[in-house]
């Protein structure tokens, strides 16, 4: 089985392009929203226990987790996880309090190549390819030119990375790393119609595409 990954590139302001995964394979990252805290416990108690996901900015590792899950149909293993953190120089690349990538967003190219190694060690049965998208438009998301059975989008907007699995009319359907931690009694998963991928989140394609950085 041969995966790929396609990196968009970069035509804003902001630095960074979105990013394809799968069998051909096509992986697109837009980072669209901050990585927000967890939520308040109470609307009367702030909470001041930290959780994971308040002070790391871990958004784009998960987003390369998440989207190679969509590709192989199965969770990352325990081993495959401790190959990538393993694989990581300096933690500061990718734990930063923010995004997690500012340190190399000016170099997209760096971040397609970085994204091509990890994906590799989260799955080593596979073989990916990664392409840098620079021009991301809506009409390619909604004719689902860059979204196939064997490709996922990974999309880096100002804030966060998540990874746009499927559309729905005028929805990028993404599976997003923070969702969860947003408000988890209200937390919801669905499958989408047309490949049958696991999803958390809707975000409007015209809207994503203004908000993007960096697409692979």
């Amino acid at each position: 089985m041969e995966n790929g990954l396609e990196a968009v590139g970069q035509t804003d302001p902001w630095s960074t392009p979105p990013i394809l995964i799968g069998e051909d394979c096509r992986l697109s990252t837009p980072r669209a929203q901050k990585c927000s805290p967890l939520y308040e416990t109470s609307i009367h108690m702030e909470r001041r226990i930290k959780a994971q996901g308040d002070l790391d900015g871990a958004c784009f590792l998960y987003t390369l987790v998440n989207a190679v899950s969509c590709l192989r149909g199965r969770a990352i293993s325990a081993g495959g996880w401790q190959r990538l953190v393993g694989a990581i120089y300096d933690p500061r690349d990718f734990l930063n309090g923010d995004v997690g990538t500012d340190r190399i967003d000016q170099y997209p190219d760096l971040i397609a190549k970085v994204i091509g190694d990890y994906v590799s060690l989260l799955d080593r049965s596979s073989t990916y390819r990664v392409e840098r998208i620079s021009d991301l438009d809506h009409r390619s998301i909604l004719t689902r030119r860059l979204l196939s059975r064997n490709s996922v989008l990974i999309v880096a907007t100002q804030a966060h990375w998540f990874a746009v699995v499927d559309v729905d009319q005028d929805e990028a359907l993404t599976a997003c790393s923070v969702e969860y931690l947003g408000s988890p009694s209200c937390y919801v998963e669905e499958d989408s119609t047309r490949l049958q991928r696991r999803y958390n989140s809707r975000k409007c394609v015209k809207e994503l595409v203004l908000a993007y950085r960096l697409s692979i």
